[in-house]
């Protein structure tokens, strides 16, 4: 089919020239150095771009992986019988805002359950630096976690004895 094409394009001198331009360019390595020169610095370029994109796209998770999910990885991987060498990402979801009033944290914990849930509370209390939190724990199923919330303290009434109010 491509044949076809190429005998179309007529008079001898101009299948001759054609031949002569592909042989020319196959047999001088220059204009193919030139063009895998030039595709080199693009894809480099290309790299270098899209690496500093993703880096800076990544930065605010991997510092907020270094600052807090890390060190609760740490504190709490050896408690809960979970391999030190676990990516955290795996079974602790942790929010950005987990100090909010809403933020829900989430923690995977090994369905063995052969762990001291009191310490492991205590020390996520502590790592995370939060006060007045409820831990609601799933033991049942394969589906075992612990979802960590701040209370919700109902606002105090004012009475009219109160020596504040006028």
């Amino acid at each position: 089919m491509g044949s076809a094409g190429y005998w179309a394009l007529g008079e001898e001198e101009q299948r001759d020239t054609t031949l002569t331009t592909i042989r020319g360019l196959l047999d001088d390595p220059a204009p193919r150095a030139a063009a895998v020169q030039t595709g080199g610095i693009t894809a480099v370029s290309a790299a270098a771009v899209g690496g500093a994109v993703y880096g800076l796209a990544t930065r605010r998770r991997r510092e907020f992986q270094r600052e807090w999910l890390i060190p609760l990885h740490e504190a709490i991987s050896v408690p809960l019988g979970i391999s030190e060498l676990t990516d955290p990402r795996r079974y602790l979801h942790v929010p950005r805002n987990f100090s909010d009033d809403d933020a829900e944290i989430r923690i995977d914990v090994p369905t063995h359950m052969r762990f001291n849930e009191d310490l492991v509370a205590d020390l996520v209390a502590k790592k995370l630096a939060l006060e007045n939190v409820s831990f609601t724990w799933r033991r049942a199923g394969r589906d075992t976690h612990v979802v960590v919330k701040k209370r919700r303290v109902p606002p105090r009434k004012l009475g009219l004895s109160d020596p504040g109010v006028r």
